[in-house]
């Protein structure tokens, strides 16, 4: 055999394989109903997610969340600072998505939406045209 029949015989054996965990997903899915218990039952996650997908070396996503922990600054200081201390390029972007895939950054709350319907008072239309 040749080693392009074994790499074919070898890729449709990993087809077959992740045919018949999909399979099994979708059974468990029908009976549970919930899409994280059933992949933390199947293990799919572990599969199919993708870890790192802008290839940074685990030594950046450690120093990230170690400057992070240190100063508790946000993403353009972080980037900065990697910038002119260490001799690694990431972008601003990059850093920032490190840190939310770390749950290290809360989504902005909005407040004036919740000030104007509780300080303004609106008129009436009633007490206008009488």
């Amino acid at each position: 055999m040749s080693q392009a029949e074994i790499n074919k015989i070898k890729a449709e054996v990993k087809e077959k394989q992740l045919a018949k965990i999909r399979w099994q997903w979708f059974k468990e899915y029908k009976k549970h109903k919930n899409v994280s218990f059933v992949c933390r039952i199947t293990a799919l996650v572990e599969v199919f997610s993708i870890k790192n997908p802008r290839g940074f070396s685990e030594e950046t996503i450690k120093l990230i969340l170690k400057i992070r922990k240190r100063t508790k600054r946000g993403a353009e200081y972080i980037w900065f600072e990697l910038k002119d201390r260490y001799p690694i390029h990431v972008s601003v972007t990059g850093v920032y998505k490190i840190l939310k895939r770390n749950r290290l950054i809360r989504e902005r709350r909005s407040h004036s939406s919740q000030w104007i319907t509780k300080n303004h008072h609106f008129p009436q239309y009633s007490t206008l045209f009488q």
